[in-house]
C-alpha cells in the first residue's frame, strides 16, 4: 500500500466567509500534497465564491447547496469525497503545516487507529494566543467519556 495516500479535506462555510481564506491557506500549504481539498458553501453569501474564484488549484473543488445545515453538508462533503482518509476543517480553523503529513505517518505507522485528532490552540481575532484545549490520548478514557461530551475537536479529526 502506498505511503502516499489520498486525503480529501472539507470546508464547509454558511456567511462566515471572513476567516474561510485563511483556512484554505492552511490547507493548501500543507507539507503533505496528496490531498483535494472540497469546499461547501451552505447557502452563504455569494463573497464564498468570489473568494474560492482567487484560487487556481485544480485540487479544489467548490459546491453551492441551498442552506441545508451542517449535518447535511458533512455528508454531502463524504459523497463527494475521493481520499482514503477524510479531514475535517471547519471555516475558521488554521491547520499547521505538517497536519496531514503527521495524521498520515500516524496512520501509516498504526494501522489499527480508524480516526485521529489532535489538541487545538485558541487564538483571538488578531492571532493573540489564549491557550491550548488538550483533549484525552487515552482510548479507554475516549470510550468512557464520549458518550457524555466531545472527545475530539471536529477540525483536527482525520
Amino acid at each position: 500500500m502506498s505511503k502516499d495516500r489520498l486525503v480529501t479535506v472539507y470546508i464547509t462555510n454558511h456567511n462566515y466567509c471572513e476567516y474561510l481564506q485563511q483556512s484554505i491557506e492552511s490547507v493548501l500549504n500543507q507539507t503533505y500534497q496528496n490531498y483535494e481539498l472540497i469546499i461547501i458553501n451552505d447557502g452563504g453569501s455569494k463573497d464564498v465564491r468570489h473568494t474560492i474564484k482567487n484560487y487556481n488549484n485544480n485540487r479544489l473543488k467548490y459546491y453551492e447547496k441551498p442552506k441545508i445545515g451542517l449535518t447535511a453538508c458533512l455528508n454531502y462533503g463524504v459523497d463527494k469525497a475521493k481520499g482514503e482518509f477524510i479531514a475535517r476543517q471547519d471555516a475558521g480553523d488554521i491547520s499547521l503545516k505538517n497536519r496531514f503529513k503527521t495524521q498520515i505517518n500516524y496512520f501509516n505507522n498504526h494501522p489499527e487507529i480508524s480516526l485521529i485528532g489532535s489538541w487545538v490552540s485558541e487564538l483571538t481575532e488578531e492571532g493573540d494566543h489564549l491557550g491550548d484545549i488538550e483533549f484525552s490520548k487515552s482510548y479507554e478514557n475516549i470510550k468512557e467519556n464520549i458518550p457524555f461530551q466531545n472527545a475530539f475537536c471536529h477540525g483536527t479529526i482525520m
